[in-house]
């Protein structure tokens, strides 16, 4: 299979590659991870909290607690997570930002199973949680995605780019490079995208998963969980930059007349900088990334058909919803309704992602006449 791999990144569907890597540390047992953290300095680490509760809105960040506690504290509440009322989640850390040689010998990974031995642990991302931590359903902008599931279960649901409509796409919260859907996928008793066909897969340590570009993505762990994942860069990401720039040019412009409140509904708290870039550091930005822009992409390859017997089984959406459901006393019709502002409805719809596709062919247009 090795001699075809080199073509993974080309293909168009998610493909699951079980039991293919053979990273050293997969048959590790929780004290053997907690071991490995109780070598890093004893501070707290910040850790996103939620709970079990029913709602038709996403869990967004923002309405998540933050939680402070240390490695041997948070292994402690890992270990044993699977009767508890909430979950805790250390999500999106860059390996590359707390780095140690402990950790540098143990966790000694390279991404050479599919065909990226350059890639190695500085340019991973760590992501660790209790049974029921999850991402909000989105989609993100830049690169192609291979995640290897390290420890424990964790559940991904995929919907193709072709269903972004059915997605009902959110730029609130805003945050570059993630294009939010507006359900909840969390327990499976919310409202469920009105699509033809979606895909459900379970990884287990070792399993590889490869997520192109474009396409949807909502992730939970099944169990106590850790996966690591890298981005790839693809060739479009230099358009999406251009997208991307429009759209913060759009928020940070509404940003301007919002109260303190207001703003805290749109921006991601990741993204809480915003407020304070003025519209020319904006623009500058957009003049650099469309100068970089080259004049001719190069065409897509091809992913060997040999690649295809990998490839995730899709399902109509009736068979999806029985498999995330979660037999549970659901209590959805006593939760708040979504915030739904004049102003936030404006950004989504300025900000979709056709709206955006349309304004960036018209800019581009206007840009070239201008450098005539």
């Amino acid at each position: 299979m090795s001699s075809h791999l080199d073509s993974v990144r080309w293909s168009k569907r998610p493909l699951l590659f079980p039991k293919l890597s053979d990273w050293p540390f997969l048959d590790w047992k929780v004290s053997d991870w907690k071991m490995l953290f109780e070598t890093f300095p004893i501070v707290d680490y910040e850790f996103r909290k939620g709970n079990f509760r029913c709602s038709q809105a996403p869990s967004w960040e923002r309405n998540c607690e933050f939680v402070k506690m240390t490695m041997s504290e948070f292994f402690n509440k890992f270990e044993n997570s699977a009767n508890n009322d909430e979950w805790f989640y250390f999500d999106y850390k860059h390996i590359a930002a707390f780095r140690t040689e402990e950790l540098d010998s143990k966790l000694d990974l390279t991404w050479k199973c599919v065909q990226f031995p350059d890639k190695t642990a500085k340019d991973s991302t760590l992501w660790m949680g209790t049974t029921g931590a999850h991402t909000p359903c989105h989609v993100d902008t830049y690169g192609c995605n291979f995640v290897t599931q390290v420890f424990g279960r964790k559940r991904w649901l995929l919907f193709p780019p072709s269903e972004t409509d059915n997605m009902k796409p959110v730029r609130t919260p805003y945050e570059e490079s993630s294009i939010y859907s507006s359900f909840n996928f969390f327990r499976g008793c919310a409202q469920f995208p009105e699509v033809k066909e979606a895909a459900v897969v379970d990884l287990s340590p070792g399993d590889v998963l490869f997520v192109p570009n474009g396409w949807w993505h909502y992730v939970e762990n099944l169990s106590s969980a850790i996966s690591i994942n890298v981005w790839i860069p693809e060739e479009s990401d230099d358009m999406s930059r251009i997208k991307e720039c429009l759209v913060k040019y759009f928020v940070s412009t509404t940003l301007k007349g919002m109260n303190a409140s207001e703003i805290e509904e749109v921006l991601n708290p990741n993204e809480d900088d915003l407020t304070s870039m003025s519209m020319d550091q904006i623009v500058r930005e957009l003049d650099f990334c469309v100068e970089k822009l080259p004049d001719d992409v190069p065409s897509a390859g091809k992913c060997s058909d040999d690649l295809m017997k990998y490839g995730i089984p899709f399902s109509d959406a009736e068979s999806i919803k029985k498999k995330i459901f979660v037999d549970h006393h659901c209590t959805i019709g006593d939760c708040k309704p979504q915030i739904d502002s004049e102003k936030i409805r404006l950004i989504n719809a300025f900000c979709h992602p056709k709206v955006i596709d349309t304004v960036v062919g018209k800019y581009l247009e206007s840009y070239s006449f201008k450098n005539k």
